[in-house]
Formats: structure tokens, sequence, C-alpha cells
């Protein structure tokens, strides 16, 4: 996940970060179901 890494336009760090969480909980459900 490095779309956050060298974002230059703030408007896309909060797209990012919603995408990194969404990213997160999935692995997370993922992890849980093992």
């Amino acid at each position: 996940m490095t779309c956050c890494g060298k974002s230059k336009i703030k408007e896309n760090l909060g797209f990012c970060l919603k995408k990194r969480k969404l990213f997160a909980d999935i692995l997370y459900a993922v992890k849980k179901k093992q």
C-alpha cells in the first residue's frame, strides 16, 4: 500500500486513508476466519 507514500494532493490522502482502512479490515476478517 504505497498510494499514501508520495501523496502530494490532500484530497487524495483522505481517499487513500479510507482505502487503507478498508484493506486492513479485510485482512483482519481473513485472519479471523483462519
